[in-house]
């Protein structure tokens, strides 16, 4: 009787979980793909998130750590790989356009312009979105200045001894144009200053060459920022960027360790590819492989002009890398 009452409570146990097996299994797909997606949108903030670190670690390294956290505090909200991209790139553009924009104020500030009309540049220079566009608006407002090349001079001397020497040199890089020699000494001093501070500290006014050598690491990220900028033509390997508040184009590589470099006649110097602009924006002048040395290296250097502006009729274009004697 035992083992029939046992062989009996058994099949009514078997029969149970068969006709819940037979209820459960239109919803095993259902629950399946419910933890499939589970695990997509996991993968999908991973990934954000590091996208998010990463853009973060460039952007404290091109600006500095308040400008990361600006940026950190704003992307939060951002769903989507896609929308943290379309933000950085905002974000970064708006940035860069700033700084831009302090670089040239800082240049006439420094010549002289009264503070109301250098509040009248900003604001006409925030107007625009294009560096080309800014340098005509700054040198409409250098002409309102009543500078003369001695009383830059004076002032210069009154910076400092380093100042008013980098000044001179400017002088001789760029044909005399104040101006441009006014930026290359503003352009030294952040450079001065940058190298006097712990690695990852901001920016001076000028915006100078030591930021631009950070290390940062090769991500993902950074390789494709370096592919966004890093262009080939016939006459060599190129970026563009800003300097002494003017585009140039300069000769530059990306080296063995994945990191991208401008290269001069005495070395190579580590850029970071976010200080970079699109190989489509116009530019003023292309650098030579001297004034690399010069500009980046501190580099003292013989010879003569190292830049011309392009497109003016018989100026002699600047020198270019590769050893070819070649015209635009």
């Amino acid at each position: 009787m035992a083992n029939t009452l046992s062989q009996y409570i058994g099949q009514i146990i078997d029969r149970r979980n068969q006709e819940l097996q037979q209820r459960l299994a239109p919803l095993i797909p259902l629950l399946q793909a419910d933890l499939a997606e589970t695990k997509r949108k996991a993968e999908i903030e991973r990934q954000k998130q590091l996208r998010i670190s990463d853009y973060g670690a460039m952007i404290g390294s091109n600006f500095d750590e308040e400008t990361s956290a600006e940026f950190l505090q704003g992307v939060g909200a951002i769903q989507t790989t896609e929308g943290v991209d379309a933000y950085y790139k905002q974000f970064t553009n708006r940035k860069q356009l700033g700084k831009e924009i302090d670089n040239r104020v800082a240049v006439l500030r420094q010549m002289g312009l009264p503070d109301e009309l250098l509040t009248e540049a900003e604001q006409a220079m925030s107007s625009v979105d294009d560096p080309a566009s800014m340098d005509k608006i700054s040198a409409m407002f250098a002409e309102k200045t009543n500078y003369s090349i001695e009383k830059l001079r004076d002032n210069a001397q009154m910076r400092s001894a380093k100042f008013a020497a980098d000044f001179e040199d400017g002088l001789k890089i760029y044909d005399n144009d104040p101006q441009a020699a006014v930026g290359y000494a503003m352009d030294k001093e952040a450079a001065r200053e940058a190298a006097s501070r712990p690695r990852g500290g901001g920016g001076g006014s000028g915006g100078g060459g030591v930021q631009q050598g950070e290390i940062y690491s090769v991500t993902e990220e950074t390789k494709k920022a370096i592919n966004r900028t890093y262009f080939t033509d016939s006459k060599g390997q190129w970026v563009k960027m800003v300097m002494n508040g003017n585009v140039y184009k300069v000769p530059a590589t990306v080296g063995s360790d994945g990191r991208l470099y401008v290269v001069g006649e005495q070395g190579t110097y580590l850029i970071n590819p976010s200080n970079c602009s699109a190989p489509s924006t116009p530019q003023k002048y292309q650098a030579s492989a001297k004034l690399v040395d010069r500009y980046f290296g501190g580099v003292e250097t013989a010879g003569g002009d190292n830049t011309k502006p392009q497109g003016t009729g018989n100026n002699k274009p600047a020198a270019l890398p590769l050893g070819t004697t070649e015209g635009w």
